[in-house]
């Protein structure tokens, strides 16, 4: 099918907006979109402005499909405003590495403390994954991301989906097994280590649920790969 973006007209294949306008080199920031995770919708950065009988709406790029004769405005003044202005609230209220190259595009100082922007992907790749230990609590400035009753919860599997997905390290884990979102500690896990080389790799729990019989991290097992590829070539 084709499309008219910004003028120009493009064949493209069915598929979330996003996804293809990113795919044909279109700069369109995003934070709460993940493929692995689905559109949300949250952080509206990704807004756009497609044709709709004759007016210009905007719209979520993340939770729009594309279709047949779509004409869409990526970088209109009006589309500009408005990513500045959603910009401008993530830099008064948060700080991140994230936050900071978006606010240096429109010269907006930063001004938060806190890591989250509440783009909700650790909430909902943790739904995902069938846990359930992570949620929004509060309202408006005051919300946050939380275990129930904001103390450390045994729902936590350990997978660490959460801490890896997160774009600006408001979760992470540390070294002594804990995973913590800001200041608030989630869960605290036993990490169990490689067979071979001895590093962590991943955390008891989660690989009980797994049914992992024996640990062996990424880096031994291409070693053990390559040696298995080099004797059956019988490379010395």
């Amino acid at each position: 099918m084709r499309i008219e973006v910004d003028g120009t007209i493009f064949d493209v294949k069915k598929g979330n907006l996003l996804e293809i306008l990113l795919d044909l080199g279109f700069e369109i920031p995003h934070i709460c979109y993940h493929k692995a995770v689905g559109s949300y919708g949250a952080c509206r950065l990704c807004i756009v402005e497609i044709e709709v009988n004759g007016e210009w709406r905007v719209v979520t790029s993340c939770s729009t499909d594309v279709r047949g004769g779509m004409k869409v405005r990526t970088n209109s003044k009006r589309i500009e405003d408005l990513r500045k202005g959603i910009i401008e609230l993530l830099a008064k209220y948060t700080s991140s590495d994230l936050v900071e190259n978006l606010a240096s595009r429109y010269g907006i100082a930063v001004e938060g403390e806190r890591r989250c922007i509440l783009c909700g992907l650790c909430v909902n790749v943790c739904s995902i994954m069938g846990a359930h230990a992570i949620s929004f609590e509060g309202r408006g400035i005051e919300k946050r991301v939380s275990p129930p009753f904001e103390i450390e919860t045994e729902i936590c599997r350990g997978c660490l989906a959460c801490v890896n997905i997160c774009p600006t390290g408001a979760i992470r884990f540390d070294e002594k097994g804990e995973i913590v979102v800001e200041k608030l500690i989630v869960a605290h896990h036993e990490m169990l280590e490689c067979s071979i080389c001895g590093r962590f790799v991943i955390s008891k729990k989660h690989a009980e649920s797994l049914g992992m019989m024996e640990i062996i991290c990424d880096r031994c097992k291409r070693q053990i790969a390559a040696r298995e590829y080099a004797k059956s070539m019988k490379i010395e």
